[in-house]
């Protein structure tokens, strides 16, 4: 169970993959990664900035760190989000 620390209310469940559940996943990972590794540099770096926008533009994701973590909006976003577009960038 996920709990907002504040209130103690159950905001979801994550089950438990398991061993091979998570192999399953880095399996198809791997499979994904040489056509990506293919992509010419400025394709994956537009693909790269779409994604930071839609981070740093998406308040759902912020309620959800809000609510996940118990931090102020502006620590969720400034800190988790808005770190993450940089590292990406």
């Amino acid at each position: 169970p996920i709990r907002n620390p504040a209130t103690g209310a159950l905001l979801a469940e994550v089950s438990d993959m398991g061993t091979d559940a998570v192999h399953a996943v880095v399996s198809r990972a791997r499979q994904a990664q040489p056509a990506w590794a293919a992509l010419p540099f400025r394709t994956r770096a537009r693909h790269l900035r779409r994604l930071v926008a839609r981070l740093v533009n998406d308040d759902g994701l912020v309620d959800t760190l809000v609510a996940e973590s118990g931090k102020p909006r502006y620590e969720a976003f400034g800190v988790e989000v808005f770190y993450l577009g940089e590292l990406t960038r």
